[in-house]
């Protein structure tokens, strides 16, 4: 999926002779793949085309939702769970890839072998819930880490920010700190007041908005339609747009059907003209030769690192599998 983003990248001018590479003599292609119309596709309409086949599936009826706070003795009890739920899910959260996945259910399972009644979990369990949510929220939080210092999105979330931040001339990495600080301080103060606007809308809202999922898939699904291809035209207001991101709704619908990621193309879209525009200009400078990558020893330890995270990967990948396995077997 990776692979299939960066050759997706390489649609448009060429970023250092200026010569177009498979426009098809469209100068819509001109320059590339627009962004945004590509992350609807990616993201909104792939996700409705799963929707349309449970179209027919009944909706829940739900009578009423009610908000409660947790008590002072309840707090008291999942204080610790929410402290190590935390940690763990910003370290993890902080690890592209599957990290943010990971974040909710490392803190699970690791409260489930830290308490006195595991058999409990999976029915209610008030620590089980803590540890999930406090793990998921600190993942979300801990996968900005890579994606304003090397410009590597943790998450879908993250990559669509890394996108935002693209559109609007900045490039993320170690010298957003230094030439755009305010942006990083408005991201750390955004986060702070996100937190205590989400708890007041959560008590205020959720009663209501839990009603929504009784409005009818039939209704519902083409509102959204329409919102998304209004979203994609309105960038650039070209009918162009509307067909990138059709074309990449199918194309993340039918990958997700194949059991790859959706974001791993983005990353390719995002990052591929700067790789490229960066390794082309290095090999101009080395006149072709491939040793100027081995200088000295930064370089290779870069290398290192990278290999060495793409092995990590894969084996958070398996962990994740395994875990997801032993999650649908308790539950069963």
């Amino acid at each position: 999926a990776g692979v299939l983003g960066l050759l997706l990248s390489t649609c448009g001018l060429d970023p250092i002779v200026g010569y177009p590479r498979f426009t098809f003599n469209n100068y819509n292609l001109m320059e590339g793949f627009s962004l945004v119309p590509a992350l609807i596709g990616l993201f909104a309409i792939s996700q409705m085309f799963f929707e349309i086949e449970i179209i027919d599936i009944p909706i829940v009826r739900v009578k009423k939702v009610k908000t409660k706070l947790p008590n002072f003795i309840q707090i008291k009890k999942i204080f610790p769970t929410i402290i190590r739920a935390s940690i763990i899910g910003n370290i993890i959260g902080a690890i592209p890839g599957p990290g943010a996945v990971l974040g909710s259910f490392v803190p699970y399972q690791n409260e489930k072998r830290l308490s006195k009644h595991p058999e409990k979990f999976g029915h209610g369990a008030i620590e089980g819930i803590a540890a999930a949510e406090a793990g998921n929220n600190a993942a979300a939080i801990g996968a900005l880490i890579p994606t304003l210092t090397l410009g590597i999105p943790g998450e879908a979330a993250t990559a669509v920010l890394l996108g935002g931040l693209m559109i609007l001339g900045l490039r993320p990495g170690p010298l957003l700190f230094k030439n755009n600080p305010e942006i990083v301080y408005a991201v750390f103060a955004s986060i702070i007041i996100a937190c205590f606007v989400l708890l007041i809308e959560g008590l205020i809202l959720a009663q209501y908005m839990g009603k929504l999922i009784t409005i009818p898939k039939k209704i519902l699904l083409p509102i959204i339609f329409l919102l998304c291809l209004v979203g994609a035209f309105a960038i650039r207001r070209s009918v162009f747009d509307i067909s990138i991101a059709l074309i990449f709704g199918i194309l993340g619908y039918f990958l997700q059907k194949l059991k790859f990621g959706v974001v791993p193309v983005l990353l390719g879209l995002i990052l591929g003209p700067i790789a490229e525009a960066n390794l082309r200009r290095a090999l101009i400078i080395s006149r072709g030769n491939l040793t100027i990558f081995f200088n000295n020893w930064l370089d290779i330890s870069l290398i290192l690192l990278g290999i060495l995270s793409l092995i990590f990967g894969i084996k958070l990948s398996k962990s994740l599998k395994k875990i997801s396995k032993e999650s649908s077997v308790q539950t069963d």
